[in-house]
């Protein structure tokens, strides 16, 4: 199943992306990426803008708290090429005073919930 979405983007599943820009089309593999010790008031504009110099950003949010300041960091969706050569380029990468930690990002673990999980003591 094909969907085309308003944005120019046609997606099959979840991990390929076709997405039109002028006369370019690119397909391919979609890879996550974490990006750390980014400032506290940075956008996900100005993250989008930051990683788009190193290809076409499929999506940029930076994760804030429940008062709308930075939590200081954030994910970067790209073309798993252009997302290869945007971490080895912007990691270690000084932004406004503070050194980027660029990496793929992992799923976060899930809290156990199997037979071997051991209850809490009681309070006394």
């Amino acid at each position: 199943m094909i969907e085309i979405a308003d944005s120019g983007v046609c997606e099959t599943e979840r991990s390929a992306v076709i997405r039109v820009e002028g006369t370019r089309l690119f397909l391919g593999e979609m890879m996550r990426l974490y990006v750390g010790n980014l400032g506290f008031t940075i956008t996900d504009v100005q993250l989008e803008s930051l990683f788009a110099q190193h290809g076409i950003v499929n999506s940029a949010k930076v994760m804030r708290r429940d008062t709308g300041k930075g939590r200081g960091f954030g994910f970067v969706e790209m073309s798993d090429g252009e997302a290869k050569r945007a971490m080895e380029l912007l990691n270690g990468k000084d932004i406004g005073g503070r050194s980027l930690t660029v990496n793929e990002a992992r799923e976060k673990p899930q809290p156990s919930t199997g037979t071997n999980a051991q209850p809490l003591p009681a309070k006394v």
